[in-house]
């Protein structure tokens, strides 16, 4: 069956706002005021009573490469990303590249860059160079003093923008690496209005599902044949000419009606295994065949042979980050460096320092420990800071006894690693032991901002999403302690279900209305707590179910966002309260 593929049923879900408040209490429901506000919309960004600009500060994502997106003026564009290492301090290297497909290399600052290997010129500030990459390595040779390096991929539509809240002195192409490539997601993604004839910003654009691209000469689609499977398929494309199908399968011809991704067709058929023929006629542009009962985001091969794809996405708020799980008072006396007092030391050399504590092994380890009490089987978070390293280094330590080798936790493995870092632990003793332990006996090892505190669970917490979705059914929110343990929000083909399971017992909510298509919009809420579940889909609560006798203890899980899911995630609100059946009308509406 041929099918238009709209890339928008309506305008953006309304996005609720309090009359004369731009901030978080623009968000409050039922007078309730939240405690986390994603919202990809309006870029406005609140995680742990802590605003920011950049929504990986909250969020964890996984984004392992390019994908392409649709920017505000209607054109396919790349996610913002930066190719080049150790951005702020170049250096001469290599880098990998797909030969065929374009690369811009800008720099700012003195100096320049030139380029060998599958691509040639000099690049000076304000003067980058755009290269057709003829192999697969870019070498970028560095003389004199840039300030930054930026090497990109530039077909297509080139790069969007890199969002405004995670741009660097106002450049809308610098994106800053260090031993890495760097990889934005898919922010500030458009989607067309058939209504108002505008591209319309949909928040975040997350694919949770990897999609492989079986075309080949996909910009300007020439005939080919290509070998199936008997599992759903579906073809997709811009243009005003035609795909006639055979061999395998018979379905369409699917018929081009336009150019511009607004005018995007699909067609999705299931083939049988085996040789499937594309007979294209007329203009056909930005071709694509995949195994998947839906369109996904285009996956550009413009070369002769050969398949592409697209990994997954992820989007999660780890424990740490989640604003629903409750924090308990410091644990750790003096942590932050300034002082020894509720620390005992041992070996030759143990000192704070500018705020820092500072060990050194004597004739075996040096260490440094104090103990607190704990509840057996409570969670806890153990965070802190190793600014420098020994050279026999062991690291910050969560033990059952000082200095010894009972159930030992290390904060960053078997050895220490520079930065801050985060370690959840399960108490097993009423009584736990931090330990800063350097086996070098020569060279201190460096440690600031240690801290313990309890995680729990609140006794109530509530959720806000919604966006445009694709597909028969997706799971919206998962957060999964094991298998008998968690908090689900999902839908089905034609309705939607709210789960939470505690201790193997299972409760649910289901209702609303769903129909299964492309950038289905949705605007779904639910309460969740020790005595009670309920949803609510488009301004309309459910009928609660009071039969849950506990709310599962998720402390140590990750929050996961879409982890099932093809579309658009516009708005995701979290509240360490239960807003009542009002709040999930207000918010859904």
């Amino acid at each position: 069956m041929r099918n238009v593929l709209s890339l928008l049923t309506g305008a953006p879900n309304r996005i609720f706002l309090t009359r004369g408040d731009s901030g978080i209490n623009a968000y409050s429901a039922n007078g309730f005021r939240p405690s986390m506000v994603l919202d990809f919309f309006r870029n406005f960004y609140v995680g742990v009573d802590r605003r920011t600009q950049n929504p990986s500060d909250i969020v964890t994502y996984g984004t392992p490469g390019l994908a392409l997106m649709t920017d505000s003026d209607g054109f396919q564009k790349w996610n913002p990303h930066n190719l080049a290492l150790n951005s702020a301090t170049p250096a001469t290297q290599s880098i990998t590249v797909v030969s065929g497909n374009d690369y811009t290399v800008e720099i700012t600052g003195t100096g320049s860059v030139t380029l060998s290997g599958a691509g040639t010129g000099t690049v000076t500030a304000g003067s980058p160079v755009e290269v057709t990459a003829s192999t697969t390595t870019l070498t970028l040779t560095v003389s004199g003093s840039p300030s930054t390096l930026s090497t990109y991929r530039s077909d297509q539509g080139g790069m969007a923008p890199v969002p405004l809240g995670q741009r660097v002195a106002g450049s809308e192409t610098y994106v800053p690496t260090t031993s890495a490539a760097v990889y934005i997601p898919r922010e500030n993604s458009y989607l067309y209005d058939a209504d108002t004839d505008t591209w319309i910003n949909n928040g975040l654009f997350l694919e949770a599902e990897a999609r492989t691209q079986l075309l080949h000469t996909t910009n300007v689609l020439v005939t080919q044949s290509h070998t199936v499977t008997a599992v759903p398929h579906t073809l997709h494309f811009t243009g005003t000419g035609t795909v006639t199908l055979s061999g395998a399968s018979t379905a369409g011809p699917l018929v081009g009606t336009g150019t511009g991704n607004q005018n995007r067709v699909s067609l999705t058929f299931t083939p049988t295994a085996a040789s499937l023929t594309l007979t294209v006629t007329g203009t056909v542009s930005d071709a694509q065949l995949e195994v998947g009962s839906t369109p996904s985001s285009y996956i550009p091969n413009p070369a002769a042979s050969g398949t592409v794809t697209r990994a997954a996405e992820t989007a999660v708020i780890e424990p740490e980050n989640n604003p629903l799980i409750e924090v308990g008072p410091e644990l750790v006396t003096n942590g932050d460096g300034s002082t020894l007092t509720g620390w005992t030391a041992a070996g030759d050399t143990i000192a704070v320092a500018d705020g820092e504590f500072s060990v050194t092994g004597g004739t075996g380890a040096g260490y440094l420990y104090q103990s607190f009490p704990t509840v057996i089987g409570q969670n806890y978070l153990l965070s802190g800071d190793i600014t420098k390293l020994g050279n026999n280094f062991e690291g910050v330590r969560k033990s059952d006894n000082s200095g010894a080798t009972i159930n030992v936790e290390n904060l960053t493995g078997a050895n220490g690693v520079l930065g801050s870092h985060t370690l959840i632990f399960t108490a097993t003793a009423a009584t736990t032991f931090i330990i800063l332990q350097n086996n070098d006996t020569v060279n201190a090892a460096k440690f600031d901002n240690i801290s313990v505190k309890s995680l729990s669970m609140p006794t109530a917490l509530s959720i806000g999403l919604k966006g445009k979705v694709t597909g028969a059914s997706s799971t919206f929110i998962n957060w999964t302690a094991d298998a008998d343990n968690g908090l689900l929000v999902q839908s089905s083909a034609s309705d939607f279900t709210f789960t939470q399971e505690a201790a193997t017992v299972v409760d649910t909510v289901t209702g609303g209305s769903y129909t299964s298509g492309i950038n289905v919009p949705f605007n779904i809420a639910s309460r969740h707590g020790n005595t009670f579940i309920n949803g609510a889909v488009d301004g309309t609560a459910l009928t609660a179910n009071l039969t849950p006798t506990a709310l599962a203890d998720l402390t140590t899980a990750d929050f996961q966002i879409g982890p099932d899911f093809m579309g658009h995630i516009t708005q995701v609100v979290l509240y360490s309260d239960d807003i009542e059946d009002t709040g999930l009308e207000e918010i859904t509406q």
